[in-house]
């Protein structure tokens, strides 16, 4: 390999077996309503945002999707403007720009990225499988019903 492009150029191609097993099930997955907010406050960057100095009760607030968007947005805009930089906000903006072609989260943005994670909200469908090449996926419930895994 003579550069990072012939080595991108081969990570591209090379088929996958995923197994992240904190992904959630397909099934809740695809039947909640699609909310940007509380879904990448699931996980990493709600760490980011709490380290930053967002209180344990207003984290909740945002991971509420019954509350309006409009509502969490501000509190969710303050406490992005410090974690965006951190890797796990590094993350948010890399995906949203490649699995749905939305360019920056933002106020004006969000609809549309609501939009997008809609359509791709459909059985049988992970936007990260189509994107890294993931050729099968092993996930907790699969496990169970192929193996007797539990």
């Amino acid at each position: 390999m003579s550069n990072i492009g012939d080595l991108e150029g081969v990570v591209r191609t090379t088929s996958l077996v995923d197994t992240h097993e904190h992904l959630e099930p397909e099934e809740s997955r695809i039947s909640k309503p699609q909310d940007p907010i509380s879904l990448f406050l699931t996980h990493y960057l709600s760490t980011d945002f709490l380290v930053a100095g967002l209180s344990p009760q207003d984290l909740e607030k945002l991971r509420n999707p019954r509350i309006p968007w409009e509502e969490r947005w501000p509190v969710f805009e303050e406490w992005w403007e410090y974690a965006c930089t951190t890797g796990y906000g590094q993350v948010i903006k890399v995906a949203i720009r490649e699995l749905y072609g939305v360019a920056e989260l933002s106020r004006s943005s969000y609809l549309r990225l609501i939009e997008k994670m809609k359509r791709r909200a459909v059985k049988g469908r992970w936007s990260l499988d189509e994107a890294l090449g993931v050729a099968t996926r092993i996930l907790r419930e699969n496990a169970v019903r192929l193996f007797g895994i539990s």
